[in-house]
């Protein structure tokens, strides 16, 4: 073989040599690198809520959910209220959200069920198809993020064992709960991130509400994904 590429036994392949790190850029402050990620995630229909404390992200998810139900109802509306929350008369319809302890001490659960949003979880050794099955009948999922990065407005999403992509993926609206300290500026910064911890199975990235555009360049929101991307910004 070595002798058919025109080589003797004794050479070998150029040693790798990397590139040249990148120059550090952009804003390395907690608060810095919200405000860049809110404006940037805004361009894009993308809504950030921001909260000062653990015990506002439960009823900021209620007061979402609430307005997103609403919306719909007056869009569907013919002559009376369609059905949903904003109707006292019946519950609200599920909502779908990721079994994981960064979203455990907020109290979601209880808020979405005293305001009449029955939620649904997936739990280790539940029956996967089945609870996609309802997942698809969700009026929202709720997840927690991994990181986000500020130059483009993404959210960063981990899937795991209790971390459904379905959840993320199904629903007509999306929201994920965010860290300050948890935004990087860069993408390069987040690969670097990735790099020193052990991968997960799939590393979700979503830079607002889910866009599709035929061949006439006709934009559609919320075909291939969540219509809706909130934001709670802790």
């Amino acid at each position: 073989m070595a002798a058919r590429l025109g080589r003797t036994p004794g050479e070998a392949p150029p040693r790798f040599r990397p590139s040249q790190p990148l120059p550090a850029v952009g804003p390395t402050e907690a608060a810095a690198l919200a405000d860049r990620f809110q404006l940037e995630l805004e361009k894009i229909s993308g809504v950030v809520h921001r909260v000062n404390d653990a015990s506002e992200v439960a009823p900021t998810v209620v007061r979402i959910l609430q307005a997103a139900q609403d919306a719909a109802d007056e869009a569907a509306r013919g002559s009376g209220p369609g059905p949903g929350a904003s109707d006292p008369s019946r519950p609200g319809p599920p909502v779908a959200r990721w079994d994981d302890p960064l979203l455990d001490g907020f109290g979601i659960d209880a808020a979405l069920e005293e305001a009449g949003w029955p939620v649904i979880r997936f739990r280790a050794g539940d029956d996967g198809r089945a609870f996609a099955s309802r997942v698809e009948r969700a009026f929202a999922g709720v997840v927690a993020c991994d990181a986000a990065i500020a130059e483009t407005g993404t959210i960063v999403l981990h899937s795991g064992p209790t971390r459904g992509r379905t959840v993320s993926l199904l629903p007509p609206v999306l929201i994920a709960v965010l860290r300050k300290e948890q935004i990087v500026f860069d993408a390069a910064r987040l690969f670097r991130r990735l790099a020193r911890a052990p991968m997960p199975s799939q590393v979700i990235f979503k830079s607002g509400p889910s866009r599709s555009s035929d061949i006439e360049n006709d934009l559609t929101i919320g075909i291939h994904g969540p219509g809706d991307l909130h934001v709670i910004l802790l």
